[in-house]
């Protein structure tokens, strides 16, 4: 095949270019960065609570007893410490990208409103990204600190929030970046003002799945998964839970606001069309759960 000159720097050309232009971005104003730090504040309450809560049950539980010394040796291992280490930097990183690198809600934007009521949390996305966060670094901790009460916590809710991450990336993908509302009023008007913005989109949604599947699949020891872990079904009921009052949460902000969370929430108008939503969103969810739960128990 003959060689096609300049070829190579093209392509590198074509990547470079969907980049995040950070430096020719505007910058965000006094108020902007008033109602951002203000959300921190919420944000940091959020992330608090949610590690809060690892250690209150921990605390409150009498583990010991429920790991073999067998079992204690596999999850400890070195391998254990260092791919849970690895894990938790990789969702950091994930984490601090999505909250930091972005540019911060205007007024008139629809996230404003949302951010108001309670932080980052009102997207599903913020709110993956704080519970897998969260969950990595207490379970890094955990088997660095062989805490074994904590890491029978971190064992009983890793089916929910492996299965969680797995349905952001993939929801995301099929909600937002391949719709063509989200296209059209979000990422088209936002690309034209902050160039290169979609690949800190795809940097805050992306890794969620793989950092779900390399936990599921080499950090969490099966035998110990089926002793402690959630129980399939118990998924799957989460995942409809989460789904309804999620998406009643999304009407409440459209009703009481008028504000759009996702602009697809507008096509959703009746009753029915509701209900389809959630029991599709719940069972695509459940789906994701079932594999994620083979993986675990391998």
């Amino acid at each position: 095949m003959p060689f096609r000159k300049g070829f190579g720097s093209q392509k590198t050309s074509q990547y470079w270019n969907r980049l995040p232009k950070l430096s020719i971005w505007p910058s965000n104003k006094p108020n902007e960065v008033a109602h951002h730090n203000k959300a921190l504040m919420k944000d940091t309450c959020v992330m608090t609570a949610l590690i809060y809560t690892f250690f209150y049950f921990a605390n409150n539980s009498s583990t010991n007893d429920y790991l073999s010394q067998t079992d204690q040796d596999k999850v400890f291992s070195n391998w254990m410490v260092c791919g849970s280490v690895l894990n938790a930097i990789a969702m950091v990183v994930t984490f601090m990208s999505d909250m930091f690198l972005l540019p911060y809600a205007a007024p008139g934007e629809p996230k404003w409103q949302t951010i108001s009521i309670i932080g980052h949390c009102g997207f599903f996305t913020l709110q993956t990204l704080f519970l897998q966060t969260s969950y990595s670094l207490v379970k890094a901790y955990a088997i660095y600190t062989r805490n074994i009460q904590l890491v029978v916590v971190c064992y009983a809710v890793s089916l929910w929030v492996n299965t969680q991450g797995t349905a952001l990336t993939i929801l995301f993908f099929k909600l937002n970046w391949y719709e063509p509302k989200w296209q059209r009023d979000i990422q088209k008007p936002q690309e034209a003002i902050y160039p290169g913005i979609s690949f800190l989109w795809l940097l805050g949604h992306v890794p969620s799945l793989p950092i779900a599947i390399v936990d599921a699949l080499f950090f969490c020891n099966g035998t110990v998964v089926a002793l402690l872990g959630a129980e399939y079904l118990t998924v799957v009921k989460v995942a409809f839970l989460y789904g309804f009052f999620y998406f009643l949460f999304t009407k409440l902000v459209q009703w009481y606001y008028g504000t759009l969370i996702y602009p697809f929430i507008k096509d959703i108008s009746t009753p029915l069309l509701s209900l389809a939503f959630v029991v599709i969103v719940g069972t695509a969810v459940s789906g994701m759960g079932y594999v994620i739960n083979l993986l675990m128990l391998m």
